[in-house]
């Protein structure tokens, strides 16, 4: 899947504290200076996460989002209608910097189709040591189950990124 990111450029606020008592003026100074270079660094990663490619080691190329899915990220303002599966290559595996996948067995599979993954290829829930289970063709309930999961999952890997 690609999906291009609604991610918001954000600017920092401007804050009016000086003269506080128990902290002084250079001390709020300091703090408005990480505050700026964090909202910076957030620009910055949003960039770099602005498009997101997903195929799959068994997917049937050009296949329709299945619906649930697609009313979950509806749900969340992502837009996937220009979404068709697609099954990993070669060389969609050289290109991408980071593959995560949801199972471990899907590592091995990697590696071994494209030998050169060697490294890059990881554990969505590495973090956590935890599997994402597939819920395709469940109920709505288990697709939610994975979402939630995903998420969490994917904020692991930021806090290790970034």
């Amino acid at each position: 899947m690609n999906v291009s990111t609604p991610f918001k450029n954000y600017a920092p606020k401007k804050w009016e504290l000086a003269g506080l008592q128990g902290i002084s003026d250079a001390t709020l100074e300091m703090h408005f200076g990480l505050y700026e270079g964090y909202v910076k660094n957030v620009n910055l990663l949003n960039e770099r996460l602005a498009e997101i490619r997903s195929a799959g080691l068994f997917a049937k190329e050009g296949r329709n989002i299945d619906p649930t899915m697609y009313r979950l990220l509806a749900e969340r303002d992502v837009d996937p209608s220009g979404h068709s599966a697609r099954r990993l290559d070669e060389s969609m595996a050289r290109a991408a910097e980071l593959i995560l996948v949801p199972e471990r067995k899907q590592i091995a599979a990697i590696e071994q189709m494209a030998p050169h993954t060697r490294g890059k290829v990881h554990l969505l829930g590495k973090w956590e040591d935890s599997e994402v289970a597939d819920p395709y063709g469940g109920h709505e309930v288990a697709y939610r189950e994975s979402f939630g999961l995903i998420e969490r999952l994917v904020q692991g890997w930021l806090n290790k990124i970034w």
